[in-house]
């Protein structure tokens, strides 16, 4: 019985550190990114492949490929994907707020972003997979995505510049990760402000066949994926352009260095 609550207690604080980002850069950056990019990955070629039609990012928005009317064979693969994205990025924001900040506002914004993303792509790979949507209206589906891309998009900036803000090591890295990051809500701005412009003005193709036949700039769908992929890409290097060598950040604090240290607090020679 001691043993299975030493077992349990164990268990318990591993996923204490866990959630709260006491890992490793090396695991962090080595292991849990390309966890992270790669399920993303998997489950949209895994949904992809379902789709009963040719799947083109012009004409099809990500949420397709989640929608049970639309993708009945495969939108579970794409819910399930979202899920586990989500439960990767549990120990990020902790993880990306250890060390000196710029502010502590800055800190917190930050962290609070990456926290409401976090849950609202919980929310989305849930209601995906649990609770699917035969219907044509996706009210709650669609509110979450855009919470979804936008905190996590500004909750990845925020930390990223606060931390480097506070601990410049390499802006060479700081401002490649943040123009990756950036770079589709730059690039889908200036298109929208261009394609507007002017009596003749084209604006975005709306109608399908508009889409088949427009330059694929001219389509939403497409900068949807093109966020997307840079907030996987972006935020993968800002975790990467903050994280210092292994031996400059304290190792996470485990069970056994925890007991260790209760033992020589209490031992009598204890200075």
């Amino acid at each position: 019985m001691e043993r299975a609550n030493g077992v349990s207690r164990t268990i318990l604080e591993r996923f204490g550190d866990y959630a709260r980002g006491r890992i490793s850069p090396a695991v962090v950056v080595g292991l849990l990114c390309p966890l992270l990019v790669g399920s993303f990955v998997v489950a949209v070629a895994l949904a992809a492949s379902s789709y009963p039609k040719p799947f083109d990012v012009r004409l099809q928005w990500i949420s397709s490929l989640a929608s049970a009317k639309q993708n009945p064979l495969g939108f579970f693969y794409m819910g399930s994907g979202l899920t586990a994205v989500a439960l990767l990025l549990i120990p990020i924001p902790g993880y990306l707020g250890r060390g000196p900040h710029a502010s502590a506002a800055s800190h917190r914004a930050g962290a609070t972003l990456l926290w409401i993303g976090i849950a609202a792509l919980l929310l989305l790979g849930i209601e995906t997979t649990a609770f699917p949507n035969y219907g044509r209206g996706r009210g709650i589906h669609r509110i979450l995505s855009v919470i979804t891309l936008a905190t996590l998009t500004l909750g990845f900036a925020t930390l990223t510049l606060s931390r480097s803000l506070a601990a410049v090591r390499s802006w060479r890295r700081v401002w490649l990760a943040c123009s990756v990051l950036l770079a589709p809500a730059v690039g889908a701005g200036l298109t929208g402000v261009l394609l507007h412009l002017g009596p003749d003005a084209p604006g975005w193709a709306i109608a399908r066949q508009d889409k088949r036949d427009a330059p694929f700039y001219r389509t939403l769908a497409f900068w949807e994926w093109a966020a997307v992929t840079g907030l996987f890409a972006g935020g993968s290097l800002c975790v990467w352009a903050v994280s210092p060598g292994r031996a400059s950040l304290p190792r996470p604090e485990t069970a056994s260095a925890r007991s260790v240290d209760s033992a020589r607090g209490h031992s009598p020679t204890a200075g």
